[in-house]
């Protein structure tokens, strides 16, 4: 006990809750005890001595307007009580059933009540997350989902964090994703929107689209293993896996970052992929290795030459790919781009 003679054990036990629901020292002062003490400062004294940290000098105060006006006293009380109770931020976002867009409007409200942030996995408690699922890359639908993160997944290092995002009429590839994960997090719908890029004074329409984000250092180290890394930046490599799985991971990569088309001017059916040029390059040897396909040049689609292109247009070419990343498939491609591909290949036929 507090060695002021003043401050009763009642006294402690109504200050310690207080703070702990959000009232700074000074507010405490002010409405419990101007008449018993002089200063806030045997408040600090009560809540040092019972091993409590104090809050940052100049952070947030309870009573002024918080910074998402949307944000509620209420609400607050209720994240700090949920994130004591071991509750993740992403939860704790659940729970507003949409209120609040990211998590961010959470862990700020935590740092403004002076509440350390779990570090990674600790935050993101997901007690049935399969984090060897990458370990080890033993049958068709682990090598789909490696090669589909080469392309349209990235990895946050610094949160442990894995992200896929498709168009939200993909959805039925992050639904797969999450079971195969066995993760309960759920999946985040992001609605249109329209971004205007000033360096190429253009408008881009982006469509709708859903993310799974899972958090496992394990899958991280995994993913690095096979030449996943963060950020994307070139440093990547094409996983090399069994023999008998690559077509199904060259298929994740062609539905993320793969194309068909028709090209009117040469009326040729052509296939390609976009992606740095170690990994284009790789590609390419596989397959003349091992199908025979032409080994093809790369070429740059930006001045900073970080991001290239390959493509294929002879016709022996695009039906030997063509057979080799959908042949025993087992419905595990997008629907969207098997459509299309089914498609031109009747518009070809039709042709001829």
């Amino acid at each position: 006990m507090i060695k002021r003679r003043k401050i009763t054990p009642e006294d402690e036990k109504l200050i310690i809750e207080k703070y702990d629901q959000g009232m700074s020292a000074m507010q405490i002062h002010k409405q419990f005890f101007t008449n018993k003490i002089k200063t806030s400062g045997t408040i600090n004294d009560v809540l040092i001595h019972n091993g409590i940290q104090l809050r940052n000098q100049g952070s947030y105060k309870i009573g002024k307007c918080p910074p998402n006006k949307k944000l509620t006293r209420e609400d607050e009380q209720f994240i700090v009580q949920k994130y004591k109770d071991n509750w993740s931020c992403g939860d704790i976002l659940k729970s507003f059933n949409g209120k609040f867009k990211t998590q961010k409007t959470i862990s700020d409200t935590l740092k403004r009540y002076g509440i350390t942030l779990r570090e990674g996995m600790a935050d993101y408690a997901d007690p049935n997350l399969n984090h060897s699922y990458f370990d080890n890359i033993d049958k068709p639908v682990k090598a789909y989902i490696l090669g589909l993160l080469l392309g349209d997944g990235w990895v946050d290092a610094q949160r442990n964090q894995i992200n896929i995002q498709l168009q939200e009429c993909d959805r039925h590839i992050i639904e797969l994703i999450k079971k195969e994960f066995n993760t309960h997090n759920e999946i985040l719908e992001i609605k249109s929107n329209i971004i205007f890029n000033e360096k190429l004074n253009k408008t881009y329409i982006c469509k709708p689209t859903c993310r799974l984000t899972v958090t496992s250092f394990p899958m991280i180290e995994a993913l690095a293993a096979h030449g996943i890394v963060q950020r994307k930046t070139g440093k990547e490599r094409l996983p090399i896996i069994q023999h008998e799985l690559m077509s199904h991971l060259i298929r994740g990569f062609f539905d993320a970052d793969g194309s068909i088309y028709f090209n009117n001017n040469t009326n040729i059916i052509a296939i390609s992929f976009s992606k740095s040029a170690g990994i284009l390059a790789q590609l390419s040897l596989y397959l003349y290795l091992y199908l025979g396909i032409t080994y093809t040049n790369i070429h740059a689609t930006n001045e900073s030459k970080i991001l290239h292109t390959i493509a294929w247009g002879r016709e022996n070419d695009v039906a030997r790919l063509i057979l080799y990343i959908y042949k025993d498939s087992l419905g595990i491609r997008l629907h969207r781009k098997f459509n299309k591909t089914c498609e031109l290949l009747k518009l070809k036929q039709s042709i001829t």
